[in-house]
């Protein structure tokens, strides 16, 4: 290889090498640099004994320890200004770049790389195309230095740039100003022509001014939207205040909570649908709407109903037999008749058979036994009376559209004891009758058919509600004023008449010890 001088300096073929970490030196520039390995630290020793000469060589990586393979190809060679040895046993460079170099055969590992390098300078072709390629690098250069963003750059760069001649020098000082990466650098560094190294800077700060102006844009528009979530948030506030004032925050806690009681109720999707959209109009609905209260108090009922709670039923033969043996004197036949209909019942799993109609003389026991069949099956008991009854809507609820509105006599029961499996008992139901206001017994009809009652239509709730789980239990005096279509549904269970002897048992054996318990008295203390 022939002579090469850069700065009447000559540059010799075989040179040490010390690795530069996440760092790089470009021709022309001076740096300061730490090192501190073993290897470094050699090669600097070597250098101060020879020529002051060393390959300035970045890292692929970041490791202390590191072979041939982890340098790159192309460094810089530089000369060592000064040194300054710290306490910890490190040593403070200051390096002064001067000529490109690549490595052509590594010489030595230990005790410090020694490398054979050849130096090369960048192309210079004087062109047009270099010219102005120079001439736009150099004028989106000022422009990134005069963005807000880019404070970095000084103005004294900028003229500094201007004022070059040397254009090797006036790249790497641009470099060396700009926020590009290590490996960026390094691509630059290898590049042989101050026309591909005009190139590469062109894109790189195409892109950059592409990036503040976009910053700007976004700038711009985060300041305009900042004012009108400025305005909008003095306008809420404003808006809080007068809520607060008409007593706004109360209704809206309320909203929340009937949303929370639909979601936790337990409804079928169209029942929950139909709950949300009343909810929809109740919140955007006037204060003082008279309406409001009666959505209220739809709203009230439909998250109050047992759309899926049920009480676990235990059906024991030898239970309830013991239960019906407690509670009634006599009525062998009553008590067979029902504990068939438990057994069936049991074995069916769910009995859509026949609804039972007690029939006897009142004071007979007929209301008292349903109580009974309730506590065998250990559900909930609920008891309507029927008699007098002439209007279906007592049975089916009344419209909502009318002043008043309530559900029917079986959706109020199903609501107060708070399962959709209870002992239902239709009392008097010989006494339901008819008149203009409509036919209350095809309304029972309906919840009493096992094929329709697992849909109930209730005029108030407007949705169905499902009674298949309701054991239906009917009480009567006569069965001659029961419609027929209605006494067709049921299986009639006599009710006898008691005789002198029974009623004496009754009264001693029941309906004695029940009156001391009710009133606190001992047997002891009371002689009949």
């Amino acid at each position: 290889m022939s002579e090469f001088k850069i700065n009447n300096i000559i540059i010799p073929e075989e040179l040490p090498v010390i690795p530069l970490k996440n760092t790089l030196l470009l021709p022309k520039l001076f740096i300061p640099i730490i090192i501190q390995r073993s290897r470094s630290i050699g090669a600097l020793d070597f250098a101060q004994l020879h020529n002051r000469l060393v390959l300035f060589v970045t890292q692929r990586n970041s490791e202390d320890e590191i072979s041939r393979k982890d340098l790159y190809e192309v460094g810089t060679i530089g000369r060592i200004v000064s040194v300054f040895k710290l306490p910890d046993g490190s040593s403070k460079l200051d390096i002064e770049g001067l000529v490109r170099a690549r490595i052509t055969e590594f010489i030595d590992e230990e005790p410090f790389f020694k490398v054979k390098a050849e130096p090369f300078s960048l192309i210079i072709r004087d062109s047009l195309d270099e010219k102005a390629l120079l001439r736009r690098v150099l004028e989106q250069f000022r422009a990134i230095s005069e963005a807000r963003s880019a404070p970095t750059i000084l103005p004294e760069i900028v003229y500094m740039l201007s004022q070059l001649k040397d254009i090797e020098h006036l790249m790497s000082l641009m470099i060396v100003n700009l926020n590009i990466d290590v490996d960026n650098q390094q691509r630059l560094l290898e590049l042989e022509s101050v026309l591909d190294v005009l190139r590469q800077l062109n894109m790189y700060l195409s892109r950059e001014v592409q990036i503040l102006e976009t910053e700007k844009t976004v700038a711009r528009e985060t300041k305009k939207q900042i004012g009108k979530m400025q305005k909008e948030l003095f306008l809420r506030e404003q808006l809080k205040s007068i809520e607060k004032e008409l007593g706004v925050d109360d209704e809206k806690d309320e909203f929340d909570s009937l949303k929370q009681k639909i979601a936790a109720a337990g409804m079928p999707k169209e029942v929950e649908d139909k709950a949300l959209k009343e909810l929809s109009r109740l919140i955007k609905m006037p204060a003082f709407n008279p309406e409001g209260s009666y959505i209220r108090s739809y709203l009230d009922l439909l998250v109050e109903l047992p759309w899926s709670k049920k009480t676990k039923e235990k059906i024991n033969l030898k239970e309830a037999e013991k239960i019906l043996n407690e509670d009634h004197h006599g009525l062998p036949k009553v008590k067979e008749r029902i504990l068939e209909y438990l057994a069936v019942q049991k074995q069916a799993g769910k009995l859509k058979g026949p609804i039972l109609c007690l029939a006897g003389p009142p004071g007979t026991g007929k209301t008292s036994v349903g109580q009974s069949i309730a506590r065998a099956l250990g559900r909930e008991f609920v008891r309507v009376s029927l008699g007098g009854l002439r209007d279906e809507a007592e049975i089916r609820g009344h419209r909502r559209t009318y002043v008043g509105a309530m559900p029917g006599r079986l959706i109020q029961g199903i609501q107060n004891v708070k399962v959709k499996n209870p002992v239902f008992m239709l009392d008097e139901i010989d006494k339901v009758g008819i008149d203009f206001r409509g036919d209350p017994s095809s309304a029972l009809l309906e919840a009493l058919d096992p094929r329709q009652n697992h849909a109930f239509s209730d005029h108030y709730l407007e949705v169905p509600f499902d009674l298949s789980d309701v054991m239906f239990i009917g009480t009567a005096n006569r069965l001659d004023t029961i419609p027929p279509a209605l006494l067709d549904r049921m299986e009639i269970i006599e009710f006898p008449g008691y005789t002198e002897l029974e009623k004496f048992h009754i009264a001693k054996n029941f309906l004695l010890p029940k009156l001391y318990k009710d009133h606190g008295l001992k047997k002891r203390s009371i002689t009949i």
